[in-house]
């Protein structure tokens, strides 16, 4: 998962187009994006709000129309086809779905496992919730809760033509907060437009107070603690070392090399920062890298996986702390 959390931000030089990078499609702490536009169409079919991966794990099929039934799959589709991006290992494909499947929804005071509110929900949240499972005026046998059902993670692993005159997937309703703008094309900047679109195709016959409702319930559903901390001050050589033993051993030159640019940037930040070893060390760690780096380069697996050695034996005495390895 660590490999993976690496490599998913700093993957953009190197998976291939680098105006198509991780980072600005889902960048923390909600890990989405505002628009996407694939690049080889001008028109607005081209253009999408990406969804949020928080709670990827529980969302399947993947994809705008489901087709993916596994997350690996889909990430390999991404990865390959989407983004041109090179696959340069199996321990790449385990470290990028391992990290997503990390990512959990906001912890939410006000839902129940179930998906249920919770007595500390708004009133009008509570309103909104009754309005949610109300027959569709559209086709009584229906709800806003037969596609985003609570129980399921507010999803029915299904697609459907909501207004859009295509197919989708069926989002979650989970962490709303985070994910404007909405719809698929990302139209609507706000809940009420989107109440407002579903009124309308749905014939929901909705007045101002019951949309104002049904809006209250989506922000109580889609609501959540913030996720986003500071980062942690501390250089964690010792792991750098561990990592950089994974890629090395897959002969992954890809994920060595974005181990090393992470790692060279942060030991670089830290000269003379308050707390931080001594700046001869650092330049010492820097120094040893770079010279793993060029043997990866070369594509002397072996000799990099020797220096590495070497390196771990440089650090091997420093216990791990603030400020240091």
């Amino acid at each position: 998962m660590l490999l993976g959390a690496t490599g998913f931000p700093t993957c953009s030089g190197w998976l291939g187009d680098a105006r198509k990078c991780s980072l600005p499609a889902h960048p923390p702490p909600g890990l989405i994006g505002r628009k996407f536009a694939d690049g080889r169409q001008k028109d607005s079919t081209s253009i999408y709000a990406l969804p949020i991966l928080r709670g990827v794990r529980y969302s399947a099929p993947y994809g705008r129309d489901g087709r993916f039934e596994a997350l690996r799959d889909f990430t390999r589709f991404a990865l390959v086809e989407e983004f041109g991006g090179i696959l340069s290992s199996a321990l790449l494909m385990d470290a990028l779905v391992a990290y997503q499947e990390s990512l959990d929804y906001l912890d939410n005071p006000l839902l129940d496992e179930a998906g249920r509110l919770l007595d500390a929900a708004p009133a009008a949240a509570m309103r909104g919730e009754a309005l949610f499972r109300r027959p569709l005026g559209s086709d009584p046998s229906r709800s806003c809760a037969t596609c985003h059902v609570p129980e399921t993670g507010f999803i029915d692993r299904q697609s459907h033509d909501v207004g859009g005159g295509k197919a989708h997937d069926t989002p979650t309703l989970r962490d709303l907060a985070m994910t404007a703008p909405y719809f698929r094309d990302g139209r609507y900047d706000t809940l009420e437009q989107v109440v407002a679109h579903f009124g309308r195709h749905f014939d929901l016959g909705l007045d101002a107070a019951e949309t104002a409702d049904l809006v209250a319930y989506l922000e109580a559903v889609g609501g959540g603690a913030e996720p986003y901390t500071a980062p942690d001050e501390t250089i964690h050589v010792v792991t750098i070392a561990e990592l950089l033993e994974r890629t090395l051993g897959a002969r992954d030159w890809l994920l060595t090399k974005i181990v090393i640019l992470q790692a060279l940037y942060e030991l670089d930040a830290r000269k003379g920062a308050e707390g931080a070893p001594p700046t001869d060390r650092l330049e010492g760690w820097i120094k040893k890298l770079r010279w793993i780096d060029g043997l990866t380069n070369a594509s002397d697996f072996t000799g990099a996986l020797a220096a590495t050695a070497e390196f771990r034996a440089t650090i091997s005495s420093v216990r791990e702390g603030p400020g240091s390895p």
